[in-house]
């Protein structure tokens, strides 16, 4: 059973219903066996959170566990530090996308980059 928030601190009960709430819609998705669901997006609030609070760290290694046990792929969307992509690493997430790895550019520029990457 999921322990409650610490009792008169709005912001954290706000907070823990949000997880919760984000973590029940995940589980009824992947529960409804008409969807053809082959990746599962690790949301950015949840990224943002890593390192911060420990209940957050928990949430973000859930979502991996449930997407790897049902053979889900997984990304997480909002990666902006190293140590953000370490601990989704460590955790099991392989797939990342976010400001670490650049900003959104034009077509045009990108495909330049990759071409000058390539050599």
């Amino acid at each position: 059973m999921a322990k409650s928030p610490p009792a008169g601190n709005p912001e954290s009960t706000q907070t823990f219903e949000d997880a919760m709430s984000e973590l029940e819609a995940i589980v009824h998705v992947l529960e409804d066996s008409r969807l053809p669901l082959d990746q599962l997006k690790i949301d950015q609030s949840f990224v943002r959170s890593i390192g911060v609070t420990a209940n957050d760290d928990v949430i973000v290694q859930a979502i991996i566990g449930m997407a790897r046990t049902l053979g889900i792929d997984l990304i997480a969307e909002g990666v902006e530090t190293v140590a953000q992509r370490d601990f989704l690493e460590r955790s099991g997430c392989c797939a990342f996308q976010g400001y670490l790895y650049g900003r959104p550019q034009p077509l045009a520029d990108f495909e330049a980059a990759v071409r000058s990457a390539r050599g």
